[in-house]
């Protein structure tokens, strides 16, 4: 640091060095300078030079030198993406407070006795990407939890995952919401409206919907996946033959979409909202026994009360993705997979149906979200509850104070325990 700062009378130059506490390695992606408009004559000149030292320990430096001015220095400025954050009159700063995987522009200018400050002079630098030893522990820690939805009132908070729609313009905006709220969550990124990607039969048309995904190739998501905000994505939703005109996806087109997103994105694991144990059957494109899937990492187990007691299907699900060697995904559908004990009816088209109750919540929530197999927690719908298309309905399952509570004990269990990777052990 003081070698940094030491400044020779051969140059007349006074060094600047400003200890950066970061928390890896960073790379200089630009440098650039910025001017805050013309100084008059007496102002000092922007500082030069500006650089990064020190690469190789925890403390990173950022140094730059001033030219030598008539008048004395009496301030140094520092900004960060544009926001003033000291003004120091020594000429070191320690900076907190940086996240991983993030870009900032460091600026730093100089006040003069005159009162004259001069122009600044910036650096692009980015921190090295996040790990989840890098996360906070509402990331690093715990069973992602929380609910379906592209709503930022149901991020963060009591919920800790979800489920998210992107298209390529707004997936990295999103991308960056959802992890500073603290979330991991399920991309769907080719599966928005079924209708984009179905014949007019209403079958599936596989290139419509590999045309839908090969245009993410353009987006750099590959952060997200590294610092584990991204926990997967989902390839398709409503498998039955009843969505696809009495012709159900096969078993075989369903790893051919996994294969598909992997030549992309290797690491970036894939699921499916279909019960292991459905995937077996005929009206989902089964043949009765257990698929070999090559490329498929995952299946979707959302309970309903109608299912029997949530211990034991639980289990029986996890015992058939273990058989195909497929990760699990668990949830409630809170919404419409009550017994009838809350009288609450279901939203919208749902009215016949049922939601549960706070008490229903905890007792099927509890079974799912101890089972140490389940790599997430989450439930349908948030939509009902935040989206402006329902707000005449009013219904606010989620806002109610004795589904609060239920959600916050369901999180607390969620918080204690490991998550798995969305996928079969080994694979």
């Amino acid at each position: 640091m003081a070698d940094a700062a030491v400044a020779t009378t051969r140059t007349r130059r006074t060094a600047v060095a400003i200890a950066i506490a970061v928390t890896g390695s960073v790379s200089i992606a630009a440098m650039a300078p910025a001017s805050t408009g013309s100084p008059s004559a007496r102002a000092p000149k922007q500082p030069l030079e500006v650089r990064v030292t020190g690469t190789a320990t925890p403390t990173t430096e950022l140094a730059w030198t001033t030219p030598a001015a008539p008048t004395a220095m009496v301030e140094h400025g520092v900004d960060v993406s544009g926001r003033r954050i000291a003004t120091p009159r020594k000429t070191t700063h320690a900076l907190t407070g940086l996240a991983c995987g993030r870009t900032y522009r460091l600026g730093g200018d100089v006040l003069a006795s005159t009162g004259r400050r001069s122009a600044s002079t910036s650096l692009i630098r980015s921190t090295k990407r996040c790990s989840l030893a890098n996360r906070t522990s509402s990331t690093a820690r715990g069973l992602p939890f929380g609910a379906w939805g592209n709503y930022r009132e149901a991020w963060g908070g009591t919920f800790s995952g979800g489920q998210i729609t992107v298209t390529p313009e707004n997936m990295l905006q999103r991308l960056r919401t959802v992890r500073g709220a603290g979330m991991r969550v399920v991309v769907s990124m080719a599966a928005g409206s079924k209708s984009d990607y179905q014949n007019d039969d209403d079958t599936f048309n596989m290139g419509m919907w590999k045309a839908r995904l090969h245009a993410f190739r353009r987006v750099a998501f590959r952060e997200f996946l590294g610092d584990g905000t991204i926990v997967a994505q989902m390839l398709i939703d409503d498998l039955d033959e009843s969505h696809w005109g009495g012709r159900p996806i096969s078993n075989d087109d369903l790893d051919e979409l996994a294969r598909y997103s992997k030549q992309f994105w290797p690491s970036l694991r894939t699921a499916v909202r279909a019960r292991p144990t459905s995937l077996i059957t005929a009206a989902y494109g089964g043949r009765g026994t257990p698929h070999s899937w090559r490329f498929l990492d995952a299946a979707w187990d959302q309970y309903s009360a109608k299912m029997g007691d949530a211990a034991t299907q639980v289990a029986a699900e996890v015992a058939s993705a273990k058989r195909q060697r497929l990760g699990l995904v668990v949830g409630l559908n809170v919404l419409t997979g009550g017994d009838g004990s809350s009288g609450l009816p279901g939203p919208d088209k749902y009215s016949s149906q049922w939601a549960m109750s706070p008490v229903e919540v905890v007792r099927y929530g509890t079974p799912l979200i101890k089972h140490p197999y389940a790599c997430a927690f989450l439930m349908w719908s948030a939509k009902y509850d935040y989206s402006s298309s329902y707000a005449h309905l009013k219904y606010g399952y989620f806002r109610r104070p004795e589904i609060r509570q239920a959600m916050q004990t369901l999180r607390a269990l969620a918080g204690r325990r490991s998550a798995p990777r969305c996928s079969a052990p080994g694979r």
